[in-house]
């Protein structure tokens, strides 16, 4: 016996039984009976398993439900460029993603396309780069599809490209504590976008010693964030340094997993 939600369950036995309102109905799957389907479990609301002889394997997929589970969806700039990420739960039927933009409020426009998974129960990562034409408010949504053509919209994020930075800054990693996934933002200041500058991004564990470099390029002026994984670290205390020819800064950071 098993729940996938409050009105949809399953009566494994002798034959299976569905209910999709509480359990005031139940309907035999015929398509199952006498292949010795035992021990449902369900590890999302749409999406279950058990057993049967001979080593059979019955999965159960609810395609009623929205096909893609966006944790994230946000946007930033770095030099002349506008770095979009995303990043989903879980993924059913997904043929991707189309990236679509509104200039100050304009229509809409698409200017990309990012393939999905298709059907995963993974976190999945994903980004696109749009060039910097023109400063001001800009708005980015992306256009989820399936692969039977039905789609579905995120909200909306607005970046503002406007006057430069003024001065060096690292900002603390977000989210902190974080498992394992976190981001780092900085920015460098500057007169123009082909204004250079030798960067250094480090990471090191509470000893002081080198864990990862992150960044080591000469990059323009603006804002920056860099995705730091740290799958392969045991949780503790670590330390992220940024580096420059004129500043230097230091913060700390606590993974928690």
């Amino acid at each position: 016996f098993g729940w996938l939600d409050k009105q949809r369950g399953f009566i494994i036995g002798d034959g299976v039984f569905e209910t999709g309102d509480s359990g005031n109905t139940w309907e035999e799957v015929i398509a199952l009976r006498n292949v010795g389907i035992r021990k449902f479990q369900a590890p999302l609301i749409y999406l279950g398993y058990s057993n049967g002889f001979k080593g059979l394997i019955y999965k159960y997929i609810d395609t009623s439900y929205i096909p893609v589970e966006l944790i994230s969806f946000d946007g930033r700039v770095e030099g002349d460029k506008i770095v979009l990420e995303w990043i989903t739960a879980s993924e059913i039927n997904n043929y991707g993603f189309e990236i679509e933009k509104s200039v100050k409020g304009g229509n809409w426009e698409k200017i990309g396309f990012v393939p999905g998974k298709g059907n995963s129960t993974e976190i999945n990562d994903y980004n696109f780069t749009d060039q910097i034409i023109l400063d001001g408010k800009l708005n980015y949504r992306l256009k989820q599809i399936d692969f039977n053509g039905t789609h579905s919209y995120s909200e909306v994020i607005t970046i503002f490209v406007d006057d430069l930075p003024i001065q060096f800054n690292l900002a603390q990693n977000f989210p902190n504590p974080f498992n394992p996934l976190t981001t780092i933002k900085y920015e460098i200041p500057g007169q123009a976008r082909n204004d250079n500058t030798l960067v250094t991004l480090i990471v090191y564990d509470i000893l002081g010693r080198k864990i990862k470099e992150l960044v080591n390029e000469k990059q323009q002026a603006g804002r920056y964030g860099v995705r730091f994984n740290a799958s392969f670290l045991t949780s503790g205390v670590y330390i992220y340094q940024l580096i420059t020819e004129e500043y230097m800064n230091t913060k700390k950071m606590i993974l928690l997993k």
